[in-house]
């Protein structure tokens, strides 16, 4: 368990450093019992969330051999499947892709 006191106040905006020392007694028994979880149960009036039937998160099917001459060219893996993904057509619009965009944030 840490402890941690406030030392610094400040008076008409100036900290000022406060020199205290911790006086407690060590044999008496700590209540930590309001800060005890519930194992993610719902408590009363709370509702859950339904979770999703579906995983709506799937990647699409992508031409390999475009992704694997995007990456022999230095282009790094994800990249290279977002600009296969986008450019679509060859190897070589798919690498203009990805240079015209080499500066977004999602690549």
């Amino acid at each position: 368990m840490a402890i941690t006191l406030k030392r610094i106040v400040y008076d008409d905006y100036v900290p000022a450093k406060i020199n205290t020392g911790l006086v407690m007694d060590m044999d008496a028994a700590v209540e930590l019992e309001r800060f005890k979880g519930n194992n993610a149960e719902p408590m009363e009036g709370e509702e859950l969330i339904p979770e999703s039937a579906e995983d709506n998160m799937v990647e699409p099917e992508l031409d390999t051999g475009m992704i694997n001459t995007l990456v022999a060219n230095g282009v790094p893996e994800l990249a290279a499947k977002h600009a296969v993904f986008n450019a679509g057509g060859s190897a070589d619009e798919a690498i203009m892709w990805f240079y015209s965009h080499i500066e977004d944030p999602v690549i």
